[in-house]
């Protein structure tokens, strides 16, 4: 498995908040709490300070910066401008990825094995546009800019987005990449009580007041977490908003297997954009990530408790260890491949005398 079986997941660490802030859900249940999935308005502060414990850990980085936020963006050119990411159907212009935060980290370069090496500079937008403004070649392009996208709707999708804009418009579909400092855009999840529900589908019409555009849940994933077919989950396929209705292909059980037992009227769900849900900085920060988590609840939840050991624990000892493991993770030149004290040697301008003089 590329991430251990133990690391924290969103889920995980939502949980510990809930009981933290003394709203986890126990309807029902004798031996494990859930996330508070019947009281809309409670999960989503649970999420909120989910997001500012981590906002703390993010905000908390070495001079150096943290390693985990550095990322890799790549852009395939459409020379048509039909392209996934491409804006108003332009060929120059190409959306960027939602974990994005503007901050640029390195050189732009074309990816390895596109046997191409034209160089392309950063440039201010503006520059781009007064080239643009009388005509539009067509080659590969030597210049990009980054600017804030500025969406024709404000929907949820587009929002705080970036987009890249390149000179010349793109004469063949190769990618380039460049670094990039990652932005953690919140914790989302989502709870309802099943209306009904079958093998296939979930219903929960209190959806339809807040998330009434359909498809705006495809490609999530929703998981039974009381009641029948409890551990059950399945990816999104499709979402209706004015029923709130949620289309899945078959139920998995908690080892990812087809055949999951299906959910029922009453059961108890959540809908999150992954499965598992990991949060963004890695299983080496779980216990700073849990530490920064519960330390928000303190600061920002002051109203709802009073104490502040998680916040001393935070600051005192789970930082300091957190910038220690930072500087390892970052590339170092190999030492020496053996024990023992490295041999200097040296020159001598004074007369020496040995045994083997002539």
């Amino acid at each position: 498995m590329a991430v251990p079986s133990t690391a924290f997941t969103m889920d995980g660490i939502a949980l510990k908040v809930a009981e933290k802030l003394g709203v986890a859900s126990y309807a029902g249940e004798t031996v494990v709490p859930a996330l508070p999935y019947d009281d809309p308005f409670t999960l989503y502060k649970v999420c909120e300070y989910v997001t500012r414990g981590i906002n703390l850990f993010v905000d908390s980085a070495p001079k150096e910066g943290w390693h985990w936020t550095r990322r890799d963006e790549t852009v395939t050119f459409d020379p048509d401008g039909t392209g996934d990411d491409n804006i108003a159907s332009d060929a120059s212009r190409y959306l960027l990825s939602a974990d994005f935060s503007g901050e640029v980290a390195g050189q732009i370069h074309y990816v390895a094995s596109s046997n191409h090496s034209t160089k392309i500079e950063w440039c201010d937008e503006q520059r781009i546009r007064e080239l643009r403004a009388c005509t539009i070649s067509t080659a590969y392009p030597y210049l990009a800019a980054i600017k804030p996208y500025q969406p024709t709707s404000n929907t949820a999708s587009s929002l705080r987005k970036w987009e890249m804009l390149v000179w010349p418009a793109p004469s063949s579909d190769l990618s380039v990449s460049f670094p990039f400092l990652y932005n953690f855009d919140g914790c989302k999840m989502y709870g309802g009580v099943a209306e009904s529900a079958s093998a296939t589908t979930v219903v929960d019409s209190a959806f339809s007041y807040g998330f009434a555009s359909d498809d705006y849940f495809n490609g999530w994933y929703a998981e039974i977490v009381y009641g029948t077919g409890k551990g059950s989950y399945a990816v999104i396929t499709d979402y209706t908003g004015s029923t709130g209705t949620f289309i899945v292909a078959d139920w998995l059980d908690l080892a990812g297997n087809a055949g999951g037992t299906d959910p029922a009227e009453d059961s108890g769900f959540i809908i999150k954009p992954a499965h598992p849900y990991y949060h963004p900085a890695g299983v080496t920060f779980d216990s700073t990530i849990e530490s920064a988590c519960l330390a928000a609840c303190e600061i920002y939840g002051s109203d709802q408790i009073d104490d502040t050991h998680h916040t001393n624990v935070f600051y005192q000892r789970k930082i300091p260890e957190a910038h220690l493991k930072n500087r390892r993770m970052r590339p170092k030149r190999l030492g020496r491949m053996t024990n023992g004290p490295r041999t200097t040697y040296g020159r001598s301008w004074s007369d020496v005398t040995t045994g083997y003089d002539i």
